[in-house]
Order: C-alpha cells, then structure tokens, then sequence
C-alpha cells in the first residue's frame, strides 16, 4: 500500500482541491488571496451565519487559524521524526470556546498573517529528509509535506464556503 492509498478521505477532500505547484508558493499565494477576501467581506457580513446551526464567519475563519496551527504543529513532530500517533480535535467544541464574539476582521486578519507566517517558514526550513518523515494523525498515515497541502486545501475549502456568508 502507498502513502497516498492511506490518506483519511476526510483529509483528501481538501488534497484534491490544491493545485499542482510548490507548497510554499502556494502558502503565500494563498494568504494574499486570504488578506483581499477579509478586505473585501463587508463588516457587517463577519457576524452572519448562511443558516441555522451553522457557524458565523468569523468562528469559520477562526477555525481555519486554529486549524492550520494544529495541522503545522502535527507538521512539526512528524518532521522531527516523533512516530507518537497524534488525537484530532473537536473542532466544534474549539469554535464553540474561541472568543468569535470578541473578534473582528481586522484582528483576525492580523491573526491569520502571523500564523500563516510562522506556517511558511516552518516549511521552508524543513530539510527533504523532514519533509517525507512520515507520521501518524486521525488513524492514517501522512507525510509532512502532505500536511502542508492539507493545510492549502483546508483553506480552499473554507474560501469557497466564504460566498455562502455574503448573500
């Protein structure tokens, strides 16, 4: 069985949404793309949730950060070579305690810069030996690299689910 053949089809969703290139271009092609759509929502659009039950713009941008510093943290120990199999996290619960309320767009696109930062120069320092150190998170195996496309197309996903809001 390869690598790829054992990637959680939860996580592949977000694999197939990224596009052939460089994962560090992609990350900074990314968050400028990010930064013109936090721009651009109109502010009173941060507080609406598109439907009943469903998160508001800000808990869902707020996920994304959260996210994207579990995704880089699980980055980091499969690149170190730490084989321990790492727990998801229930991403729910998180929103549910994450100070959305408090929040508004421009800290939160502060927020995102630094964590998107500190993401991109993770990567761009990782040897290629730490790189395809391969680790365990969610019951599969994964590839530290691959962990930073699943980074990308999380963040796809939640760009696409952006339109929703502003309707």
């Amino acid at each position: 069985m390869t690598l790829e053949e054992n990637i959680n089809p939860y996580f592949q969703r977000y694999l197939d949404l990224v596009p052939d290139g460089d994962a560090l271009d992609l990350l900074r092609d990314q968050r400028e793309e990010v930064l013109r759509l936090f721009h651009d929502v109109p502010a009173d659009r941060w507080t609406h949730a598109y439907a009943p039950g469903k998160w508001t713009l800000l808990q869902s941008w707020l996920h994304v950060i959260d996210a994207e510093r579990v995704f880089a943290a699980r980055a980091l120990r499969i690149a170190r070579g730490d084989t321990t199999p790492q727990p998801g996290f229930d991403q729910d619960e998180w929103a549910a305690k994450s100070n959305h309320q408090h929040r508004t767009a421009a800290d939160l696109a502060e927020e995102y810069q630094i964590v998107r930062q500190s993401t991109s120069l993770l990567f761009r320092h990782l040897t290629p030996a730490g790189r395809n150190r391969v680790g365990t998170f969610s019951g599969h195996d994964y590839r530290a690299e691959t962990v930073a496309r699943i980074i990308l197309g999380h963040e796809r996903h939640h760009i696409a689910l952006t339109d929703k809001y502003l309707v």
